[in-house]
């Protein structure tokens, strides 16, 4: 669906990219687990490796539990320069080492020679690098978890509880903001906001399991955040009524306008 929203965008604007990448990264497990594994399975493709480095832009579009893992997964691509920012370019960077922008991605040495070998590219290489622009789509990400009441409810709790995964039983951790994985997620967030990322969060007026301060983030700020809201007009009739009553409420900052 991605590739065809940019091939209407071309029609639309009478434009022609010189070359559109899709990289389908897929997995399951736990948001670590599904880190790894993705951001493994990625670096073991030359092609989409290659086309990674030579991108203007960068687009990732992504749902629920994988909004969090695409947020960790730029982040690493981030810190291990395989995407280029202004804040992470070589350039910026000309003496390397455990200073300056390695130092503010929270790199170590260890990690910077790491880089290095799977970038594959000599200095003079790397420097050649154009900084990318990087955008993320997170459609009813799960940020701050799922409905409270699924952990419980009567019906839902115990399916939980003995039937479901680890990694459904994680999400629920994210309603709490000083949890392990929560603070991981906000710090790298912070780091890929902090490289120049683009984030929109999108969430639905009729979501059945996650909530919509949930689905939007609303309990983080930043320039480079945007939100917006997908009210179905099918199931709600008075859609211009719905809109206002939560535009308060989600925008406190922006008065509503007609």
């Amino acid at each position: 669906m991605m590739e065809q929203a940019l091939q209407e965008f071309e029609a639309e604007h009478n434009v022609q990219f010189e070359k559109i990448t899709k990289i389908p990264l897929e997995g399951d497990g736990t948001i670590a687990k599904r880190v790894d594994r993705l951001y493994t399975n990625l670096l073991a493709n030359p092609t989409w490796v290659a086309d990674l480095h030579t991108a203007d832009a960068i687009l990732v579009s992504t749902h629920s539990q994988g909004s969090i893992v695409s947020t960790h997964l730029l982040d690493r691509l981030i810190a291990d320069r395989h995407i280029v920012t202004s804040r992470n370019h070589p350039i910026a960077d000309p003496l390397g080492g455990g200073s300056g922008v390695d130092s503010l991605v929270g790199l170590s040495e260890a990690t910077g020679q790491s880089e290095a070998t799977g970038l594959g590219m000599s200095g003079t290489e790397r420097r050649r690098r154009k900084v990318q622009r990087v955008c993320c789509l997170a459609m009813c990400g799960i940020h701050l978890g799922p409905l409270r009441y699924l952990s419980s409810s009567t019906l839902v709790g115990p399916y939980l509880q003995y039937f479901e995964s680890n990694a459904a039983r994680e999400l629920f951790e994210f309603q709490n903001t000083e949890s392990a994985v929560s603070k991981a997620y906000v710090t790298a967030l912070q780091s890929v906001l902090d490289h120049g990322t683009k984030m929109l969060y999108v969430a639905s007026l009729n979501d059945q399991v996650v909530p919509i301060y949930s689905g939007l983030f609303t309990a983080v700020s930043h320039p480079l955040i945007l939100r917006a809201l997908y009210i179905d007009g099918d199931a709600y009739q008075y859609v211009a009524f719905c809109f206002f009553l939560y535009l308060p409420f989600l925008f406190p900052s922006s008065p509503p306008r007609t």
